[in-house]
């Protein structure tokens, strides 16, 4: 469960949501947005009404291969509804959803549910916003049992808390605990932002979490008092969707919700929100612990309640591309100064929301802290630029194509996802919007497209600098004291004058494709532009010889070996469509010395950033303009990996982007060098909070080996581009090659894909598997690590690691995953229930199979310091009685009905099947394996579970760590 999380939404500068006002007489269900509007209701929902008031709406997806429900309980009700003496109970009450109802006794929720393969916090969650509450609920399909328990349960969330006083009293330290988890950096710096900028609202004085002084007095009369006063039917919303089949969803709802009884009073007025005052000065939302710095120049007026309407959609449609392209020009003029001595790190301009109080937009300016005056100044520059110069034809027609490209798709809305149609549902529940059609949405939108021209774009970016009061302020670790309003006006006040002067300049310079000066559009490409003709890279038209192909019709995939020693897995995907590709390469960490394995963390971050010898990294990307392509790689324990996903026409370009790394590699210095610039901040950031102790930990560990501890400062500093192309050259040109495919492809397309591109690649070498350096010194048992650190965080960090064994094996790998399973919910039931301790006990399970012998059991939680000694002794008992009186199999029944649940939807997921496929040749048991993996699953006994946790999970072999924040210093003695 959990509050959200404001902060995330105001920094993306998302577009605003609109409100639709509540029911005002009981009975009497709130009003559709569409039944007022214009914009045309998607006729796949079906809406419904009772005489109760309670709304819902809902679809049937079976046809899609989704086979998952998804159901929502949605209540018009947040933290802003509450009074002084009631701040937190909206999010307080979410909580006891889960604890006591009419039908289901307290604590055994989560075991009702379990045993039906749904899992608490992953299948069955809760959030509390500043004005809503929302139950959520997938099932794994709509069997009827499943249906009962989940209906019985929405029902009694709807009318049916008990809110039994222990439960009350006992809840109250989970919520501390979660309020401690979240009271972070960006918690702290929300709070400065909004009581500056809100300042007059409720928004400020209403955070979901609440307030400890407040909620400690909470008991279960104020609870029932809150509950009954604003969980009325009219105040809720039951929304469905999914594979629903044969199952009578209409039914379901009916005698679930339309027996409620309406309230005879009226609902409770709403308080009045206040409106944000005018005149804000400058200043900083400074946090010493913030990672990164952000100046934000924002135009905001008081935020409007708005009608969703064509009119407005095309409205907002326009502006949307006029924004697009001056981002894509001020895009341009950023990787054009990060060639040299960038002044900031990003700039962006956008729509900005703060709640529901202000609106506007911004130009967002992320920077050092110590170089704030000089980003500015040139963002400003750049910006104005941006927006000034009248687009060409050259920005316009790329922008064009590629929308309507993507318009003139029409999808099959039968077979989308239910996650999908309830998130839009949803979104018309909290705003005044129309869930619509997506083939009439795209079709809307086409005929928009003629109107994307050189005045309309010039008129919408006109009206989003024009209007609203100016604000200005920074975010994150910029600290300007007490002269930060007019450190702040001076710099902005001397950026608008230097960038005044030259802006006709800059608007028609490289940065901003301006007209020649003749006014008329250029027919020619700009200088750095690039056209798809320009891929140097192409695959020719021959193909690599293949040795040999088998099929394997269980699994159905292919097996591959080509001439060159490439070597693939290529499995089909139901689904129509591109792919998705696993490369390894070579050996990874494994190639050097474990004390010169730092430079695989430099590879990951530098590598691809170092293009191609034919293309730089920022033309190779332009080259790719408008392709469904993602691509990464990074430097594995032992193979170097490249991995990507494409859409339907580019699956052969993603094989010919990896093929030209591992044959044309670009190794340019200058990637390096300005990755190694930023490099004395990465490490302060590693010092910071608890991240830099919880490093010495792992170091000790693991006996300093640095292939698991963070890499040494002063050895990265040391390094050079060619220790770099030392590591990687000699893996990328001979290094055995593996390639693991999923693809939506023709088979036989497939394959020649990859003939095409990797089957012509030199032969590779048949590389070492290293045994040697596979050793390494096993977990330290026992270690007793203890740290203070200056932070303004009210808490204590807690791991502890149980040493075991590595997961080769794959029955022993199978027996440790249901042995993780058994201790989390082991934590869930003793430290976050029953003490209220933690909010959200980690239990993590390293079953890795590059080392013999390595493996660990660790648990990770946060604590009040107060407690911090007495809850990890808490914790360590915990484990020691699971070790000692045994797993239960009723209790290992539902974590095996849980996670054979889940491995029916993950196979259904290609994801799933890319990465249990990868590094099948290494490991040709791997495919004997997944076989025969539900029945392994559930050959898993309570007694193997139960010998495991008392071989690894003995107390004297767990390793401890506590980061606790430093004690205030005495007052001195008068």
């Amino acid at each position: 469960m959990h509050s959200t999380n404001l902060l995330a939404g105001l920094l993306a500068g998302a577009c605003a949501l609109l409100a639709i006002p509540s029911a005002t007489v009981a009975g009497t269900a709130r009003a559709w947005e569409h039944d007022s509007s214009d914009v045309p209701v998607d006729p796949r929902i079906k809406f419904g009404a009772f005489e109760n008031g309670l709304r819902y709406a809902w679809t049937d997806q079976s046809k899609g291969e989704d086979k998952r429900v998804y159901l929502r309980l949605f209540v018009d009700v947040g933290s802003l509804v509450e009074t002084d003496a009631e701040q937190g109970v909206a999010h307080f009450i979410e909580h006891m959803a889960f604890n006591g109802t009419k039908n289901f006794k307290a604590g055994t929720l989560v075991d009702t549910f379990q045993k039906e393969g749904i899992k608490f916090g992953h299948d069955v969650n809760a959030h509390t916003g500043t004005d809503e509450t929302v139950y959520e609920l997938d099932l794994p399909d709509a069997s009827a049992e499943r249906l009962k328990s989940a209906f019985l349960w929405f029902g009694d969330v709807a009318d049916g808390l008990l809110f039994e006083e222990k439960e009350v009293a006992s809840e109250k330290g989970v919520i501390d605990a979660e309020e401690r988890d979240r009271n972070g950096s960006g918690m702290r710096i929300y709070r400065k932002m909004s009581e500056s900028l809100i300042a007059g609202t409720l928004w400020p004085k209403r955070l979901p979490i609440g307030v400890k002084s407040v909620r400690d007095k909470f008991n279960s009369a104020l609870c029932k008092g809150f509950y009954r006063k604003w969980y009325r039917p009219e105040h809720m919303t039951f929304v469905a969707s999914g594979a629903f089949g044969d199952a009578d969803v209409e039914h379901w709802i009916k005698e679930t919700f339309a027996g409620i009884p309406a309230p005879k009073e009226a609902p409770q007025k709403r308080p009045d929100l206040g409106a944000p005052k005018g005149g804000v000065k400058p200043f900083c939302a400074y946090d010493k612990e913030a990672n990164g710095c952000e100046i934000v120049v924002a135009r905001v007026h008081p935020w409007k309640d708005e009608p969703d309407t064509l009119a407005n959609r095309k409205r907002d449609f326009l502006r949307g591309q006029a924004i697009a392209l001056v981002n894509g020009r001020i895009g341009k003029r950023v990787a054009e100064r990060a060639k040299g001595e960038a002044p900031y790190r990003g700039v962006s301009f956008g729509p900005y929301e703060l709640e529901q109080a202000l609106a506007g937009f911004a130009l967002q300016v992320e920077c050092e802290p110590g170089k704030w005056k000089e980003a500015l100044a040139a963002a400003c520059a750049d910006f104005e630029a941006a927006r000034t110069g009248s687009f060409t034809r050259d920005e316009l027609h790329p922008r064009i194509t590629s929308l309507h490209d993507n318009l003139v798709s029409e999808p099959d809305a039968a077979r989308a996802s239910g996650a999908m149609y309830v998130a839009k549902i949803l979104q018309a529940c909290r705003a005044r919007f129309v869930p619509m059609d997506d083939i009439a949405q795209n079709k809307m939108y086409l005929k928009m497209l003629p109107e994307i021209d050189a005045d309309s774009m010039a008129a919408q970016l006109a009206t989003t600098w024009s209007e609203g009061e100016l604000v200005l302020f920074a975010v994150g670790n910029l600290d300007l004291g007490k002269t930060a309003a007019a450190d702040l006006k001076a710099a902005w006040d001397a950026a608008e004058k230097g960038a005044a002067a030259p802006t006709a300049a800059a608007g028609a310079g490289k940065g901003a494709d301006a007209p020649p000066a003749d006014g008329k559009p250029s027919d020619g490409k700009p200088e750095e532009d690039v056209s798809a003709s320009d891929w140097m890279y192409r695959a020719p038209g021959a193909e690599g010889k293949t040795v040999k192909v088998e099929q394997d019709d269980a699994l159905k995939i292919a097996r591959i070996e080509f001439e060159n020693g490439v070597r693939a897995t290529l499995r089909g995907d139901p689904r129509t469509g591109g792919g998705a590709l696993i490369v390894r390469v070579g050996s990874g960490l494994l190639a050097v010395e474990p004390d010169e394995s730092d430079i695989g963390w430099v590879a990951t971050q530098v590598f691809l950033q170092s293009g191609l010898v034919e293309h730089d990294y920022d033309t190779m990307v332009k080259l790719q303009k408008n392709r469904q392509l993602q691509f990464g790689f990074q430097v594995g324990t032992d193979a170097l990996v490249f991995s990507g996903a494409a859409g339907p026409n580019d699956f052969q370009r993603l094989c010919e982007i990896f093929c030209a790394y591992l044959k044309d590699p670009g190794w340019r210095p200058e990637a390096f060098e300005k990755w190694k610039k930023g490099l004395p901040e990465v490490y302060e950031q590693f010092g910071k909070g608890f991240d830099g102790p919880l490093g010495d930990f792992e170091k000790l560990l693991h006996a300093g080996d640095h292939r698991f501890c963070v890499p040494d400062q002063k050895e990265v500093d040391s390094f050079l581009p060619d220790t770099l192309k030392e590591f990687l050259e000699p893996q990328l040109s001979d290094g055995p090659i593996e390639v693991t495919a999923i693809s939506g492809l023709e088979s036989s397309v497939a394959v020649s894909i990859l003939a095409k591109t990797f089957g012509m690649l030199p032969k590779r070498g048949a590389g070492d598997s290293h045994e040697e350096r596979r050793k390494t010194a096993p977990i330290q048992p026992g270690l007793k690590f203890k740290k203070e650190i200056e932070t303004t965080d009210k808490k204590t960090l807690l791991k502890v690691v149980y040493p075991m064994t590595d997961g080769r094996d794959a029955k022993l790998r199978r027996t440790m995953a249901f042995l993780d399973d058994v201790v989390d919910d082991k934590m869930r039931v003793e430290i976050r229930e029953k003490l209220g301790a933690a909010y959200s006990p980690a239990v993590i399970l390293d079953a890795g199979t590059a080392f013999p012998g390595m493996g660990s059991l660790m648990i990770v939680l946060t604590v009040d310091p107060a407690k911090a000694d007495a809850v990890l002794n808490q914790v360590l008992g915990a484990v020691d009685t699971l070790a000692k009186n045994g797993v239960k199999p009723d209790d290992l029944d539902r974590m095996k009905k849980v996670a054979t649940t889940k491995l029916d939807q993950a196979m259904n997921d290609p994801g799933w099947w890319l990465g249990r496929l990868d590094g099948s040749w290494a490991r040709p048991e791997a495919l004997a394996e997944l076989k025969g993996v539900k029945e392994a699953y559930a050959a898993v006994t309570a007694e193997e579970v139960t010998a495991l946790a008392r071989q690894y999970l003995v107390r004297k072999n767990a390793s401890t760590c506590v980061i606790a924040p430093k004690k205030a210093a005495p007052p001195p003695k008068k």
